[in-house]
């Protein structure tokens, strides 16, 4: 397996070499190819500065600037980037603890196109589906996975923890923003836009 996991991130640099260092320090202990993705979505702190370091030290992370400035669109495009098998990403705190993972490999191997806890996407079929995705803020995945029902996709999700660390981003105004983001969601599947 080739595993390709996404780190989305502005202005992170708190938490950004933990999360790497505990990503990394998981992946190396198992018997998987793998690649760190950071994509920076222009941060203005020293984000940038400290993967790059990081990377002198850990071969298999890279970093990508942004096309957007939203969280679904670094996604995105590091997901478009990834070379493997199997993609997932996470957020640049580790809300959720990356040995999460062992919980949805299993179902990667049953034949599942989709496992959620966080995301995981697998296998070729992300390529047809991203570009169908068109919400760049904090509902791309919900969005996602509505366009990944409607392709057919077999989806199972699993439980996860979730950890919100101190100087959490996740105040009201995101969720007054996540209701506008279903709200246009639920307008384009009306439409028939993820039909296919």
């Amino acid at each position: 397996m080739y595993l390709s996991w996404i780190i989305p991130s502005k202005n992170e640099e708190r938490n950004i070499e933990k999360s790497i260092r505990e990503v990394n320090a998981y992946l190396s202990g198992r018997a998987i190819e793998y690649e760190i993705i950071v994509v920076d979505s222009h941060s203005g702190d020293r984000t940038r500065e400290i993967v790059e370091r990081l990377m002198k030290e850990i071969r298999e992370l890279s970093i990508l600037e942004a096309n957007d400035a939203g969280k679904g669109g670094a996604v995105l495009d590091g997901m478009l980037k990834a070379g493997g098998a199997v993609r997932l990403f996470s957020d640049a705190d580790n809300s959720t603890a990356p040995d999460h993972f062992g919980k949805m490999e299993p179902y990667l191997q049953q034949g599942y196109d989709l496992v959620i806890g966080s995301i995981e996407l697998a296998g070729a079929v992300i390529d047809e589906l991203l570009p169908l995705v068109e919400d760049k803020a904090w509902f791309f995945d919900s969005e996602l996975l509505i366009v990944g029902e409607k392709s057919g996709l077999k989806i199972k999700e699993v439980p996860v923890i979730w950890h919100n660390p101190p100087g959490s981003k996740v105040g009201l105004s995101a969720y007054v923003s996540t209701f506008r983001e279903l709200l246009i969601i639920k307008w384009n599947d009306l439409k028939g836009t993820y039909a296919r």
